[in-house]
């Protein structure tokens, strides 16, 4: 997320961030902040100092002050060499850069200060297996959500944008777990995801479908918690790499 009021700066930090395949969602003030974090639930947040009215140390100070934000990374940014940057800093910022500055620096603090939990979907209609995973996940400082059907899948992924999707071959509630692979890797936004396809029987023929649609893996139900765990590191360093 980038604050920045010169909207001719804005466009021009975020299409330079786009090409290098970040998400980006600018605003030019600062109103709504904590709405706006939710909403888009960014991993790092680039806020220029000097912005009309609540400027950027004030914001700096409600979001870090908050328990459900405080955690989010802060760059602060700044055309002014005279501002005093400290103040910044006590406020809970992370980090600095001046304007002009150099993209290449801005996208190595960005991966620097923006590592977080890799996130993990789960698509599981059987609520005792959802439970039992988040929690081994959540143990394993997995960020973990699980839905108990594919209504608005596309939606769904988008919004929380998991880094591995765990999906079930059979779900009670239509479309099932075929269908859904399909839908997700016809996406332009989802397909790169990585699908590791869950089943509680041993169908060839359903397996074999997932693979045809761009489905990754595949793990046998009941699973060794071992084995989940390894194909879920797999499968997010393999991504971290596409």
């Amino acid at each position: 997320m980038i604050i920045e009021d010169n909207k001719s700066f804005l466009e021009t930090i975020q299409d330079l961030l786009e090409t290098k395949d970040f998400q980006v969602a600018a605003y030019t003030e600062g109103r709504n902040i904590a709405q706006n974090i939710a909403k888009e639930k960014p991993d790092l947040l680039m806020l220029d100092i000097n912005l009309p009215g609540e400027d950027g140390f004030s914001i700096c100070r409600q979001i870090k002050s908050a328990p459900e934000t405080r955690a989010l990374p802060i760059i602060l940014m700044t055309g002014d060499a005279t501002i005093d940057i400290d103040k910044g800093f006590a406020l809970g910022a992370d980090d600095c850069i001046f304007k002009p500055f150099d993209i290449d620096d801005v996208i190595a603090r960005i991966k620097k200060l923006a590592r977080r939990d890799p996130r993990v979907l789960l698509v599981e209609d059987d609520r005792k297996i959802c439970e039992m995973v988040t929690a081994m996940l959540a143990e394993k400082h997995y960020d973990a959500k699980a839905v108990n059907d594919g209504r608005d899948i596309i939606n769904v992924v988008k919004g929380f944008s998991p880094d591995l999707i765990l999906l079930d071959i059979s779900l009670q509630i239509p479309p099932d777990g075929i269908e859904i692979c399909r839908l997700l890797k016809s996406d332009s936004e989802t397909r790169k995801t990585p699908v590791v396809m869950l089943t509680a029987n041993e169908d060839a023929d359903s397996i074999e479908k997932c693979f045809a649609f761009g489905a990754d893996d595949y793990l046998f139900k009941p699973f060794k918690t071992q084995d989940l765990l390894l194909r879920i590191k797999k499968y997010i360093e393999y991504s971290k790499n596409v």
